[in-house]
């Protein structure tokens, strides 16, 4: 296996109940060719995988953990803020925020609600920052407002 193709996953296994459990799931993924090393950890019902991209993807991987019986899905990698806007007075206000926010790489979904004056973001903070949605916002017209770090998730 080349190291240059190996990538490193942590999926989330659902179903699992006790160590034989979780000592299945390695076995069936670790016999997957192009694994380099598979190991679930029961309590935080995590999959941690390396492999050879170029010989095996996860939708191989989520078939052989359904076929033992349990589930696989990727960890929650979207962050969630509530952001005040000022400036917005009416609903093509709030579309055209909702547009220009949707379409930036890296932002999953987003909700503005005008009689509130809030958006609703989830984006991915990997790929984007929290600067440049709220330069998109200013670039469209509108005043974003601090975010009240108690009402982040």
């Amino acid at each position: 296996m080349s190291r240059r193709h190996m990538k490193t996953e942590e999926l989330i296994v659902t179903g699992m109940t006790c160590a034989s459990c979780s000592a299945r799931v390695e076995k069936v993924v670790g016999k997957l060719g192009g694994v380099a090393t598979a190991s679930v950890n029961l309590a935080t019902e995590k999959l941690h995988i390396e492999y050879d991209e170029t010989l095996l993807g996860t939708d191989a991987v989520q078939k052989a953990v359904e076929a033992a019986g349990y589930g696989l899905r990727k960890q929650e990698t979207a962050k969630h803020v509530t952001m005040p806007i000022e400036g917005m007075t009416c609903a093509s206000c709030t579309a055209r925020i909702e547009k220009v926010v949707g379409k930036l790489d890296g932002v999953e979904k987003v909700s503005v609600n005008l009689a509130t004056e809030k958006a609703d973001i989830f984006y991915d903070p990997q790929k984007i920052r929290l600067s440049a949605i709220k330069k998109a916002i200013v670039d469209a017209g509108y005043t974003p407002r601090e975010i009240d770090s108690t009402q982040n998730r």
